[in-house]
């Protein structure tokens, strides 16, 4: 359960109501590994994930003037299901140091949209 709480800005009251977030995923991964020329073991890997969101779709955001008064809520629905494909690598760079990185694109079963999103990080153990 999600809940962000009220704020204000110079016209408004804006109320978020809490929602009920529950998402389901069927995937499957295949990596491959390597011994690296230090001892070390990179792996680059792909991913396919079905998502799908269970819980609860409506999102109420309420807004109100300053005093209170005319209160108006906008419903907006949420999730749906998606696909993503995922493709990445990691590896060592030093004894106790490895990179990592990887690139995500999601396409929308249910809805129009598609979204592409990456990370890159370092790790030291």
């Amino acid at each position: 359960m999600g809940n962000v709480d009220s704020t204000t800005d110079l016209a408004a009251l804006i109320s978020f109501g809490s929602t009920n977030e529950l998402y389901g995923r069927i995937g499957a991964r295949v990596a491959k590994d390597w011994t690296t020329m230090n001892g070390g073991t990179a792996q680059a890997f792909g991913e396919f994930n079905v998502w799908d969101q269970l819980g609860d779709k409506n999102a109420k955001t309420a807004f109100a003037n300053l005093q209170g008064t005319n209160p108006t809520t906008v419903t907006s629905l949420l999730g749906g299901s998606w696909a993503q494909f995922k493709v990445g690598v990691s590896g060592p760079v030093a004894h106790n140091v490895s990179v990592f990185g990887n690139i995500d694109y999601n396409v929308a079963f249910s809805q129009a949209g598609h979204s592409l999103g990456g990370r890159v990080g370092l790790t030291v153990a």
